[in-house]
């Protein structure tokens, strides 16, 4: 009877042991990141990027766009605080937004959340009262930690572009 008692205990012990180690490891887990550049005239494609190599890195510092006359233009970003990254220990995290009217507008990201299965990249935009009536195109790029796993955006306000835009 003493037996069974050191053995019922030994297993209650034991998994409330193990059920405090996996507490110890909770998600998610707050990713600091770096920034590397944020502006408002980016002038290339938009979208959210995942750079994890030193080619696509080079393709986001400098990138050929078309111009208004249909030339074809090379812009390469020099605002970079950082330009040589250790794509074995870091990636880029690049949120660049559509040209939009009505300066300024901002991209912010505003937390990097690790989870179990993904990393989630909260973002936030905003306008201030329009100074200038012209196109803008904001962008903030950042770099994280590498860490194997996918990469989720979400918008906290996306506010869509004009509908005739």
């Amino acid at each position: 009877m003493i037996m069974k008692k050191k053995l019922c205990l030994f297993g209650v012990l034991t998994l409330l042991a193990f059920t405090v180690t996996i507490s110890c490891g909770e998600y998610p887990k707050t990713v600091k990141p770096v920034l590397v550049a944020e502006g408002d005239r980016f002038g290339g494609g938009a979208g959210n990027f995942v750079i994890k190599t030193q080619a696509e890195w080079d393709n986001l510092m400098c990138f050929r766009s078309e111009f208004w006359d249909d030339s074809m233009v090379t812009t390469c970003l020099h605002d970079l605080a950082e330009k040589n990254i250790d794509f074995n220990t870091f990636q880029i995290i690049a949120v660049i937004d559509v040209g939009r009217p009505n300066y300024p507008w901002r991209i912010n990201i505003v937390s990097v959340k690790e989870y179990s299965d993904d990393i989630v990249i909260h973002i936030y935009m905003d306008s201030k009262n329009a100074i200038f009536d012209m196109i803008t195109q904001p962008y903030q790029i950042v770099k994280i930690p590498a860490i194997a796993k996918d990469v989720v955006f979400k918008y906290i306000n996306y506010i869509p572009p004009p509908v005739w835009w």
